[in-house]
């Protein structure tokens, strides 16, 4: 059986759009994997943080995971995140963490 060139064309025409939405998936499945890997360790960052408010490598890296998403939910993250260290007593870094986790959170949903 013999195929015009016209049908060749359109086969690999075909062939290479299934081979691009192949590789569209895959990056939006690895981008998706990767989030939820960074969620789940700024998850665990946040549980140290509220175990011991005064953990400052703790803050540091949760810090940095936040100022990588470079959101506008992550500017106010960051905001939340510096009102711990500026917290003079324990009671208002304990309060601090509280409200932080919150603004943490929705940044990395956002």
């Amino acid at each position: 059986m013999k195929i015009t060139k016209r049908q060749l064309r359109r086969i690999i025409k075909e062939e290479k759009a299934k081979v691009l939405a192949e590789q569209r998936v895959r990056r939006i499945v690895r981008r998706r994997l990767i989030e939820q890997a960074t969620y789940d360790q700024a998850s665990d960052l946040l549980s140290k943080l509220s175990l011991n408010p005064n953990d400052s490598a703790t803050l540091i890296q949760l810090e940095d995971m936040v100022r990588n998403l470079g959101t506008p939910e992550a500017d106010e993250a960051l905001d939340a995140l510096y009102n711990i260290e500026a917290a003079d007593s324990a009671e208002e870094k304990e309060s601090a963490v509280d409200y932080a986790t919150d603004y943490v959170r929705d940044a990395f949903r956002a």
